[in-house]
């Protein structure tokens, strides 16, 4: 039972050693106990799925693991995320996947892995074909290791989901995935959010969603994606009728490349989740975004907050969304909205019996536009977030925001 000194590890020794699926998530495993769960592992000859995320399992735990797994041609799914392997114990494991072709499932996300240990797991990937959800997210994985990771996705056509947010991926990292993504079909979701990527690395990735045409899920906020990266993300989206989720926030993006996506997601009547805040689309932006709405029945959650928009785009964004009965969650503040896009907005609101999240701060709202807003609220009792602080309203308008206020029996917070 080699270390298994105390009942506990030999309790984790007999689970590593006798089960299919070895679920210790969560369970508080040390490297001492990683050593201990690694000699159990080295006796079963049937593992199929390992999960010891949420953990403290460091290099030495990890390298004991990946020894473990060199003889196991059946393990299909490993999670190691929420742990403290760096590229050390990366490397191990990496090399413990070697002769596990039939892993669909890797998860390492939370974890300390840089270009190297991204480096040795790029190359377990290649005799990877049936692999179809890879997590690597919140790591340290720049240019370098995204290159080995993408070379090794190149054989696995079944890849349904890619997530590497929250890395240090640049426009290199960006463009080897775009390619490697070109023979994948069956891609779902994509996340590569909280990166490094430019207008060459958003056009790449946009290139190789192309014949993705199931993707429902696609993230690249929080990058440096400007109109010319936009309008190839937009282009790229023209044929993913089924897309629900899309990200875009925090990045570069103008008038140009937000009427560029708004094109993109005419087919996409599945969305219910868009968020473009933290951008400079303008007036020109929302009014091409506007109509891209119309159709958008399940639309829930709308961000459009920090945007440059002003009464004549706030009019076309109203218009969009009459009849969205399914919107939960609505923020335009930080914006330049007056009387005229509130009251249209309030008009708006008269269908959005759901609603629980409305921002409204932080724009230049006086008494008529928030008379009008308070009038559309009344239709909703669901509130419980509101925002119009910022904004010019006087005594009349105060008053018709407190009295629709008074039926939100639900309202945590009021700003």
């Amino acid at each position: 039972m080699g270390g298994a000194n105390s009942s506990r590890q030999r309790e984790l020794f007999e689970t590593a050693k006798s089960f299919s699926s070895v679920v210790l998530s969560s369970s508080g495993i040390t490297d001492e106990d990683a050593l201990v769960i690694a000699e159990g592992l080295k006796q079963n000859n049937h593992l199929q799925m390992l999960d010891l995320s949420d953990s403290q399992i460091g290099d030495a735990g990890a390298q004991a693991i990946g020894l473990a797994l060199r003889n196991k041609p059946t393990l299909g799914f490993l999670n190691l995320s929420e742990n403290k392997i760096g590229d050390a114990g990366a490397r191990a494991i990496a090399e413990g996947l070697q002769t596990s072709t039939t892993v669909t499932e890797l998860w390492m996300r939370r974890n300390q892995i840089g270009d190297e240990g991204a480096q040795a797991i790029g190359s377990a990937l290649q005799k990877k074909a049936n692999l179809s959800i890879l997590h690597l997210s919140e790591n340290k994985i720049g240019d370098i290791g995204t290159r080995a990771i993408a070379e090794g996705l190149q054989t696995s056509t079944a890849l349904t989901q890619l997530w590497m947010f929250t890395n240090q991926i640049g426009d290199a990292g960006a463009q080897a995935i775009g390619s490697a993504l070109r023979n994948k079909p069956n891609l779902s979701i994509l996340h590569l959010s909280w990166n490094k990527i430019g207008d060459a690395g958003a056009r790449a990735i946009a290139e190789g969603l192309q014949t993705s045409t199931v993707l429902t899920e696609l993230g690249l906020h929080s990058n440096q994606i400007g109109d010319a990266g936009a309008q190839a993300i937009g282009s790229a989206l023209q044929n993913k009728a089924n897309l629900s989720e899309l990200y875009m926030n925090n990045n570069m993006i103008g008038g140009t490349g937000a009427r560029a996506i708004a094109e993109g997601c005419q087919t996409s009547t599945a969305l219910t989740d868009f968020r473009m805040q933290a951008n400079l689309i303008g007036d020109a932006g929302a009014q091409a975004l506007g109509p891209a709405l119309q159709n958008k029945a399940n639309l829930s959650i709308l961000y459009l907050n920090s945007n440059n928009i002003s009464d004549t785009g706030a009019l076309a964004i109203a218009e969009g969304l009459h009849a969205k009965t399914a919107l939960t969650d609505f923020r335009m503040s930080i914006n330049q909205i007056g009387d005229a896009g509130a009251q249209a907005i309030g008009s708006a609101l008269r269908n959005m019996a759901n609603l629980s999240i409305l921002s409204l701060g932080e724009n230049k709202i006086g008494d008529t536009g928030a008379c009008a807003v308070a009038e559309g609220l009344q239709a909703t009792a669901t509130l419980t977030q509101f925002g119009m602080s910022a904004n010019q309203v006087g005594d009349a308008g105060a008053r018709a925001i407190g009295s629709a206020l008074r039926n939100q029996t639900n309202l945590s917070k009021l700003q």
